[in-house]
């Protein structure tokens, strides 16, 4: 099937869905500002926003209180951004083993991994997501590589709609804020940011899986 999509309307919807969700929970897990407590908060939305909070299994805490997500948080401090440097599907693979081996479980935790380590660095971490995977036309036991390969591929046909779609963004930041604590200016250089133009394509590929 021919891959067509409005970008206008995913980059508006990532627009909106960065300033009242992963924002905050970026800034949660790397550490800019804010308590431990407020952290594990964070790390806890990042879970529900991403519907990924029933991958990590309870007989580590045992109940849904913020603990349960503090093995998470520890290894995600333990890690260095030169871990990408080596690719990203060795860079998944290892952290994934890490959280496994912090939850003592062998359930693959690809999509979980890779989105809070997207929520840790942002740049170079390309989101492995079911939705995306159908879109692609990936098979689920593909490797990684595979993914990765097809993703990217997909996101550098379509760069340019993408980078138009975000340039559109730049006269409705003024009615996006709505009234959050985020300049104008901070948002131009979002909007300008590749990891910001990799996600309005997350955005079209999870829709364009959904209805597949």
């Amino acid at each position: 099937m021919r891959f067509t999509t409005d970008f206008r309307s995913h980059a508006m919807r990532y627009l909106l869905l960065w300033l009242e969700k992963e924002r905050e929970c970026c800034f949660a897990i790397q550490r800019i500002g804010g308590s431990e407590e407020s952290r594990l908060i964070g790390i806890q939305r990042a879970a529900s926003h991403f519907a990924v909070a029933r991958n990590l299994p309870r007989k580590v805490s045992g109940d849904k209180s913020l603990e349960h997500y503090r093995p998470l948080l520890k290894v995600l401090d333990g890690l260095d951004p030169a871990l990408l440097d080596g690719g990203w599907a060795g860079a998944i693979t290892r952290v994934e083993k890490l959280i496994q081996k912090s939850y003592r479980t062998t359930t693959r935790l690809r999509s979980l991994t890779s989105k809070f380590l997207w929520l840790k660095f942002q740049r170079g971490v390309v989101i492995y997501d079911s939705q995306a995977r159908k879109a692609l036309g990936v098979r689920t036991d593909s490797p990684l590589d595979t993914y990765e390969k097809a993703w990217r591929q997909r996101f550098e046909s379509s760069k340019g709609e993408i980078l138009l779609a975000c340039r559109d963004l730049a006269s409705v930041l003024r009615f996006a804020r709505n009234g959050q604590d985020v300049s104008e200016s901070e948002l131009r250089g979002d909007i300008k940011s590749r990891w910001f133009h990799e996600r309005v394509l997350d955005m079209a590929l999870w829709a364009q899986g959904r209805a597949s």
